[in-house]
């Protein structure tokens, strides 16, 4: 083949490359040409792929990429890299490096260096120094040659992937032209670090085994020339690329049948398709690809049989390769200790990453405390891909730390385990509210001043389950706006209160009977809980007759508040009056009229049982009750509970 028709089977395929790379590259005119695999949009005017079936479906990995600019090696053998990573890959990363076709720059191969990416590996692109006139040698060096750049990423102290490179498991891609120049970087490989070579719909410029001899510009694939090429391959091509190209030379079929049988390798050429066919949108491509980099990079031989099913869109699928060697075990990868805290209402989850080979595992999870305490509940595990969430359920209120282990079984009863420690943090919890027994609102208490007995407060014990009570009691007496309290301390629930000190005050106030209202706070220094309660003071030092008048109009909280059905409203009338008492619900609507008569002065008193003007039991809710006497209007809230 002359050097000029050389140059114009170049042309022809960097105008394939370029529709591989991205149709809306493309002209109305081209766009047409390539129908196949792109379609032009009347609205937007612009040329979108429709090609290669499925849209690609990533892996579990969220990537990043970095270019020379981030601080990664020039190589002197091309012009520039960019270098993709999968973000918190838990263990050490495999490399593929990657080559365009013939005019492509690297970013054609983006979307191939995103997939690998996603699925855990380090995807490197490249652009050559010369994508026109480079040789399929001159190419291969170049991608050898970014093989060291990737390798030094992993002493680069300020790289994101330092130390994370395996420097021993490397792997080429190459499309188009580049699938034939990455078997002339096998062939080159001094170091022997290729364990994988995959081609994409690959072409091979070649003359007489003779004239190449020498030249850079020419490779020779007969079988005496491959005895060398010893390391696995992978070729996707298409059925039509002879007659998509117009090209009679060494595609897909040819550079397969004139590897040797020493060389494993495998042809999977896609039914129908053309020069652009081998790309990552379609998912038997791109499932064929991760397989094959999985085996010979990740060595999971769980994959082989995947490798050697036949895909549906297949016109030929030949290969030696076979699968060898014991499935694998599971890898779980170390889980750090969690940390959680007491009472957390929603489903702690707890990730598990483990190396994915497409297996559904078994998930058993064990701990050293008891299962009532603290179990894991299967119905809150998940698997994604490598991924699995699970969760744990405490008894309520405790706290502590449990030795947890986690295994992984796959089908083939090959498993791994992890350990891990799982750590409760305790929460203070305020403490449980409490009702008072004695006094209420119906108890009337005799004081004096001429005795010594002593008062007994005292109420259910407040609850705390990790912390002490305290209590303090809170004793007031409002007189015409001006207010008397006394405050008694207890770690119990119950307070001795003196009498005398009150007797002494409404003596001088000159008061015989009056309602008090005390608050009982429980606290355990970070919470608080209250309740309260009312009682009546009889003052015997004064002469009390038995018709006592109150000194001021007053309404008071009903008791028992909440309640149901029956609560008891007390009111005070220091002069005959007409009393008008109703309820009403929170929008203000009448619910019930309860007194409306003229009534004579003195302590009074009168009873709701929740129902209606119309003797209808009323529905559960919070209502108002409200008084009118004379010129003295009050309103109190109330709750009924059913």
């Amino acid at each position: 083949m002359s050097l000029f028709l050389i140059k114009i089977f170049i042309s022809t395929i960097f105008l394939i490359s370029k529709v591989f790379a991205d149709c809306s590259d493309l002209d109305y005119s081209d766009c047409l040409y390539w129908s196949s695999d792109c379609e032009w949009n009347e609205d937007t005017e612009t040329c979108q792929y429709i090609g290669g079936g499925d849209d690609i479906e990533y892996g579990q990995y969220e990537f990043t990429s970095i270019s020379e600019s981030d601080g990664m090696r020039d190589g002197p053998l091309y012009l520039n890299a960019q270098l993709y990573f999968p973000i918190n890959y838990p263990g050490m990363l495999k490399s593929i490096v990657l080559g365009a076709g013939h005019g492509d720059t690297g970013e054609s191969m983006y979307y191939w260096a995103s997939l690998l990416a996603s699925h855990g590996f380090i995807a490197a692109t490249i652009d050559y120094n010369d994508p026109i006139n480079e040789s399929h040698y001159q190419r291969g060096l170049a991608l050898l040659d970014l093989v060291e750049t990737v390798k030094q990423e992993n002493t680069r102290p300020s790289s994101p992937v330092f130390g994370q490179v395996d420097t021993s498991k490397f792997a080429l891609i190459g499309s188009s032209m580049s699938g034939g120049a990455i078997i002339e970087a096998s062939m080159s490989d001094s170091l022997e670090i290729l364990d994988a070579l995959i081609s994409l719909n690959p072409t091979v410029i070649f003359e007489d085994c003779d004239l190449c001899a020498g030249s850079e510009y020419c490779i020779c694939l007969v079988p005496e020339f491959l005895e060398e090429q010893d390391v696995p391959i992978m070729i996707i091509s298409g059925e039509n690329e002879t007659d998509d190209i117009g090209y009679e030379g060494m595609l897909g079929i040819d550079i397969y049948l004139n590897h040797p049988e020493i060389t494993t390798k495998l042809l999977y050429e896609i039914l129908d398709g053309g020069h652009s066919s081998a790309i990552p949108h379609s998912e038997p491509v791109r499932m064929k690809v991760i397989n094959w980099l999985k085996f010979y990079l990740n060595d999971d031989t769980q994959v082989c049989s995947e490798l050697l099913e036949e895909p549906d869109n297949h016109s030929q699928f030949l290969t030696n390769f076979e699968c060898e060697g014991e499935l694998m075990s599971p890898v779980i990868y170390p889980i750090g200790d969690q940390e959680f805290l007491e009472d957390e209402n929603d489903p702690q989850l707890i990730e598990i990453i483990f190396d994915w080979t497409e297996n559904i595992p078994e998930i058993t999870v064990e701990s050293d405390i008891d299962t009532s305490v603290l179990s894991f509940q299967n119905e809150w595990g998940y698997l994604y891909m490598g991924h699995i969430w699970i969760s744990y359920e405490a008894q309520e209120d405790w706290y502590g730390s449990a030795n947890v282990e986690v295994t992984i079984t796959y089908e083939n009863s090959l498993s791994d385990t992890v350990n891990f420690v799982l750590n409760i943090l305790p929460v203070n919890d305020p403490p449980e509210s409490f009702y008072i027994i004695y006094p209420t609102i119906t108890d009337t208490i005799s004081i004096s001043t001429d005795t010594d007995e002593i008062l007994h407060f005292s109420w259910e014990e407040s609850v705390d389950v990790d912390s002490e009570v305290t209590y303090t009691t809170t004793v007031t007496l409002d007189y015409f706006g001006q207010t008397y309290f006394y405050t008694y301390e207890s770690s119990e629930p119950m307070v001795e209160v003196s009498p005398y000190e009150w007797a002494v005050l409404m003596t001088n106030l000159e008061l015989e009977r009056w309602t008090l209202e005390y608050t009982i706070h429980a606290s355990d220094e970070e919470y608080t809980v209250e309740t309260e309660g009312e009682f009546v003071f009889q003052n015997n030092t004064l002469s009390v007759e038995n018709d006592i008048t109150p000194l001021s109009y007053r309404l008071h909280q009903n008791y028992p508040n909440p309640f149901n059905p029956i609560t008891t409203i007390r009111y005070e009338l220091p002069e005959d009056s007409f009393v008008d008492i109703a309820v009403y619900d929170m929008l203000g609507n009448l619910v019930k009229n309860l007194i409306n008569a003229n009534q004579l002065s003195g302590y009074k008193a009168v009873q709701w049982n929740a129902t209606n003007n119309q003797g209808e039991p009323v529905s559960a809710g919070v209502y108002l009750y409200k008084i009118q006497a004379s010129n003295f209007i009050d309103t109190k809230k109330m709750i009924f509970l059913k």
